[in-house]
């Protein structure tokens, strides 16, 4: 990205004499003089005064070779950092159908400024698969929320980079009676049917697990995907769908009732312990993004 005749320049510059220079660069003398010469008359400036002991830069001339190292020095960074750019290193992420996310969009787009080189790949997947394919190593990286999961909680070799707790409510039809209430607490869900995301657990326990260990005799529906089909049959059979509230406006028309009981999954990522260098940039950028973050 720079004249190359600059090399001859420096080199008389650092040696003091155009036959030192010119055997450092393995080129004769009087073709690294024909090279200062061209410079000099090209650029209308006169680099070096010569004199019987020797060749001294003029103060034009050091003015020049000061800013013509720091050039050097950049377009010799710039293009280490443009090989570096086109050797991408990819970060395999495991997504889920009709699964919204927040957080990872924030994350990726954060990464793109700070770690260009890093690729976030998306490889879909099934409810039933997600773990399993995460546990032979399909890809790297859960999506956001994916990390309360037994299978992961108990796994070797998995780390989970917990970024916050995020709360859950209950949408429930407009005529249901729980639909006035400020607030739902335990007592209100009995004999009640709850629709829930299969594979949303709360430190460690499913959804049956959760509720009988509160003793309230709750019908747990479980569904592999979240689906505007949800809202409808609600409607029609007067169930509750208990919810994250990052899916806030998804169940329309139902009605938002916050719970009396604290009822919050861990939002993160997780990830191998024995991580890739594109993975271990994605989650610097995410603590980044969330200072009170830690791993577990």
């Amino acid at each position: 990205m720079y004249d190359p005749h600059l090399n001859a320049l420096l080199a008389t510059a650092e040696l003091g004499s155009f036959s030192k220079a010119a055997k450092k660069l393995f080129i004769s003398r009087p073709a690294l003089v024909q090279q200062i010469n061209l410079l000099e008359e090209r650029e209308g400036i006169r680099f070096f005064d010569r004199t019987t002991k020797g060749v001294h830069l003029t103060p034009a001339g050091q003015r020049y070779v000061d800013v013509a190292r720091k050039v050097i020095e950049m377009s010799e960074r710039t293009v280490a950092e443009c090989r570096q750019m086109q050797e991408s290193v990819p970060v395999r992420m495991g997504i889920l159908p009709n699964y919204p996310l927040t957080v990872t969009p924030q994350v990726v787009t954060a990464m793109a400024q700070t770690h260009p080189e890093v690729q976030v790949e998306f490889v879909d997947s099934t409810a039933e698969r997600y773990f399993a394919e995460f546990g032979r190593g399909e890809f790297d990286i859960t999506a956001e929320y994916m990390i309360d999961d037994k299978s992961l909680l108990t796994a070797e070799g998995v780390t989970r980079l917990v970024l916050f707790r995020n709360s859950y409510v209950l949408a429930v039809p407009p005529a249901s009676p729980l639909a006035q209430l400020e607030r739902i607490d335990f007592a209100d869900l009995e004999g009640q049917t709850i629709v829930w995301n299969a594979h949303d657990l709360f430190d460690g326990l499913t959804a049956d697990e959760y509720f009988r260990l509160h003793r309230v005799n709750v019908t747990v529906e479980y569904i592999d995907a979240i689906s505007q089909s949800v809202p409808a049959r609600s409607l029609v059979s007067n169930k509750l769908v208990l919810h994250s509230t990052e899916f806030g406006g998804w169940y329309k028309p139902l009605v938002d009732v916050p719970l009396a009981f604290d009822l919050s999954l861990n939002v993160g990522f997780a990830f191998h312990t024995d991580k890739s260098p594109g993975v271990a940039a994605f989650l610097q950028t995410a603590r980044q993004l969330y200072p009170r973050s830690h791993t577990e």
